[in-house]
C-alpha cells in the first residue's frame, strides 16, 4: 500500500510478483489511510454468532433476551413495542464483537423486522408499528435470560441480582416468565 498520493517504488511495479499481489495507492496521509483500515478491517473480521435470540432497544439500553425455545421471548419482544419501545431483531440476532468493550447486534437481513409469534403467524413489526419502532442494529447493554415460571425459585432468580454474562461481558439477570412476571 502506497500513501500520501505517492508514486510507488519501481521495485514494486517493474515486474509482477509471483504470487499475484496488488500494489495499492492511496491519496489519505499514511496515519488517516492506517486509522481507517483498521476500523474497516475490526468491523468486517469482528467474532460473529446468530443465536436464536431478540434484541430490543428499552429506555436507551440494548437488551437482548434470553431463553429457551417456546417460553415467550418474541412475545415479551411484542409487549415492550407495543409498549413504545424499539424492535432490533427477533429469533435470530447477529451479535458481534467489534472490540473488547463493545457487543453488536443486528437482524439477519432475510429477516428484517419481522417476528414470528406463536400461534399468530409472522408479523412485519415496521408496517404494525411504524419506522421507528425499529432499528437496524444495537449495542448490546445488558442480557436479561427468561426463567421457567415456578412457585419456589422466583425469589432466588432475582436474588441473583444483576451479575456479568461471562459471553459478552454485559450486565446480566434471570426473569421468571409469564405475562404477570413481563415488566417494563
Amino acid at each position: 500500500m502506497v500513501t500520501n498520493d505517492a508514486a510507488a517504488p519501481a521495485a514494486l511495479t517493474e515486474r509482477p510478483t509471483p504470487r499475484g499481489v496488488a500494489v495499492l495507492g492511496s491519496a489519505l496521509r499514511t496515519a488517516d489511510f492506517i486509522r481507517s483500515a483498521t476500523v474497516w478491517l475490526e468491523e468486517r473480521m469482528a467474532p460473529e454468532t446468530n443465536p436464536p435470540r431478540d434484541l430490543v432497544e428499552m429506555h436507551g439500553l440494548g437488551v437482548l433476551i434470553l431463553g429457551k425455545s417456546g417460553i415467550g421471548k418474541s412475545e415479551a419482544a411484542l409487549d415492550l413495542v407495543a409498549r413504545g419501545h424499539r424492535l432490533v431483531a427477533d429469533d435470530v440476532v447477529q451479535v458481534r464483537r467489534p472490540s473488547p468493550t463493545v457487543v453488536r447486534g443486528r437482524s439477519a437481513r432475510l429477516l428484517g423486522h419481522h417476528m414470528e409469534i406463536r400461534g399468530l403467524g409472522v408479523i412485519d413489526v415496521e408496517a404494525l408499528f411504524g419506522t421507528l419502532a425499529t432499528l437496524e442494529e444495537r449495542q448490546i447493554d445488558l442480557v436479561v435470560e427468561l426463567v421457567e415460571w415456578r412457585a419456589a425459585p422466583i425469589a432466588s432468580a432475582w436474588s441473583r441480582g444483576a451479575t456479568r454474562c461471562s459471553r459478552w461481558s454485559c450486565p446480566w439477570c434471570a426473569s421468571p416468565s409469564g405475562r404477570a412476571a413481563w415488566r417494563c
